[in-house]
This record gives structure tokens, sequence and C-alpha cells, in this order.
């Protein structure tokens, strides 16, 4: 399974447990981490880190294949 999205302007992506809220923002609560178009690496809405290299249109910025009979 693969997906492909084009996005422009503010966004995040991220990996969030079983209890996240989808009313909240990858990265602002303590269920959820997410990389900010900014480059900032958010978790419990503190900044861990930032990448140094900027994002830019084109980037491969996750690279994540899922095989069926592995994912519950």
């Amino acid at each position: 399974m693969y997906a492909y999205f084009v996005v422009s302007g503010i966004w995040c992506i991220g990996l969030a447990t079983r209890k996240y809220s989808v009313q909240n923002e990858l990265g602002k609560c303590a269920e959820s981490w997410g990389l900010r178009q900014d480059g900032a690496l958010v978790h419990n809405n503190t900044v861990i880190e930032k990448i140094s290299t900027e994002i830019e249109e084109g980037d491969i910025i996750v690279s994540l294949q899922l095989h069926h009979q592995y994912v519950n």
C-alpha cells in the first residue's frame, strides 16, 4: 500500500498512540509526535528538535510500507 499527498502552506505529519484525539494537532499532546513545515519535531507541545535541512517541494519526508498481515 502506498499513499501520496501533495500539501502546501502549514502542515504537520506524525505518529500517535491509540489514545490520541484527532481534534488535537499532532505533537500538541502527550499521545502524538509531529514534524511541522518549519522543521520542528514536536511532542507534548514542546519542540524536541529542529532539523537543519529545509524541507522543500519534492522532498520525500517519510517512506513507509505496511504489510496488511502484520497490521491490526
